[in-house]
Parts: C-alpha cells; structure tokens; sequence
C-alpha cells in the first residue's frame, strides 16, 4: 500500500498494491498518515505496512481499487500497530463497537432537521474524535505508532461535560426513570448510548490487561459520551414536543 501525497497542498492519492485486508484498522492508517502529511512531518515508514512517496507520474491513471481484497477472508485481520490477530480479538471488538458508536452517530445526524446546523457539526466533531479513540484501541502497548496517535485527553470530556450542561439548561428537571424512544432521532441517541456503554466495558477489560494507564483518557472519554447521548435523546424530544416517557413502576 501506498499513500502519494502532494507536497504543497493537502491532496493524497491511497494506492494498494500487495497488502492486507481493506479494514477499520487498515482506514486508521490512512488517518494517521493524513495527520502525518498535514502536518509536514518527515516522511517516514509505519513497521513496514505503509509507506508515504512523493506523487509519482507512473501511477497517474492506475486503475481504482476494489475495496475488497479477501486476504481476511479466514478470520484475520491487522492492528493499527502492524500485528495479525483473530477478529475476535479484544482490540478488534473495541474497535467494532466505536464503529458501531460513529455509524449510529451518522444515522442520527440524517435524521435532524435542517436547521439544528450547529448540533450536526458538534456530532460531526464527535465522530471525528471516535476515529482517533480507534485508532488507540487498534494498537498495542508498547508500539512505535502511540508515538504518532492524536490524544484523546481530558480536554476532549470537558467539551462533552459543556455540551452537557449546555443541553441539560434547556430541558425540564428529570424527576424519575424515562424510557429509551420517543422521535427517531432521540431512538437513534439512546442506540448510541447503549452502544457507547458496551465499547466502554470492552475497552475497560482491554485496560485490565495492560500494565500502563495509556486507555484512562479513553475510557473517560466513553463513559462522558453515553451521558451527552442520553441528554441528547431528552433534547430531541423536547426538539419536537415529545415529552419524556416516564417508567411506570
């Protein structure tokens, strides 16, 4: 695989050539090499499974790709950090479920009204964020490639707690247990928060195996998450006159 990025601009052209399977750990490679490249730092090689060159005139007009390419056809996949594993390796169900978070995510901004543009791009910021998180969860502790990653740090859950407490100012007291529903776009948050709260168990039993705390960011990051997702539901049905259904006990 090769990554041609342009010199001057922020343009790059992604060429396979032999590699591994097109996967979520294969896309955060492109990602981080895209920070990379923004970033002008040097050209560089990621454990030998990319490697990024100036934009050549002899691959101008190469064919397209397929996106499959069946090398993980029996099971197996690769790490951000350059390791084959099972996909029912920890790593991978962490990652599958951050997956899982950013599509929901992407459902839910489909299902906004138009005119909520400031919500859709502070969604947007999140999914972004979600990509960074993978890209920890696919690698393993002691890589070269940590050194590379975009922190997940304490920032990231301040901007969730105001965003918190932002949405919570404009919502009446909760005053009992609600249940999940309501509009469709408060279903698609409350998918998201279960969905959320999942990726944080498995990311946590990643964390109980490792000897650093290099996941803590991470794993607060989740659990700040599942509650800006459960406020947000409440807000979309407040968006829409819908009130809160309150569990009858």
């Amino acid at each position: 695989m090769r990554v041609n990025a342009h010199p001057t601009d922020e343009r790059f052209t992604l060429h396979l050539e032999s590699c591994d399977d097109l996967t979520l750990s294969t896309f955060y490679q492109m990602v981080l090499w895209r920070e990379l490249s923004l970033a002008r730092l040097p050209l560089t090689r990621l454990e030998g499974s990319l490697s990024l060159v100036k934009r050549d005139e002899e691959l101008e007009g190469r064919k397209r790709v397929k996106t499959y390419v069946g090398s993980g056809d029996r099971g197996r996949t690769s790490l951000l950090s350059g390791e084959r594993v099972e996909k029912s390796h920890g790593r991978i169900e962490a990652v599958g479920d951050v997956d899982e978070i950013n599509s929901l995510l992407g459902a839910l901004i489909a299902a906004l009204p138009e005119r909520q543009g400031e919500l859709r791009e502070e969604l947007q910021g999140i999914q972004a964020d979600l990509f960074h998180v993978g890209a920890w969860l696919a690698t393993s502790p002691g890589s070269p490639t940590l050194k590379m990653l975009r922190e997940i740090g304490p920032g990231h859950t301040k901007a969730l707690e105001a965003a918190i407490d932002r949405i919570e100012a404009a919502l009446p007291p909760l005053r009992s247990f609600i249940l999940p529903g309501g509009h469709p776009t408060a279903a698609w948050a409350h998918i998201a928060r279960a969905v959320c709260r999942r990726a944080e168990r498995q990311v946590l039993r990643l964390a109980a195996g490792e000897t650093a705390e290099r996941l803590s960011s991470v794993i607060a990051y989740l659990n700040r998450l599942s509650d800006y997702l459960f406020v947000l539901a409440r807000f979309c049905n407040t968006l829409h006159g819908i009130p809160d259904e309150v569990w009858q006990k």
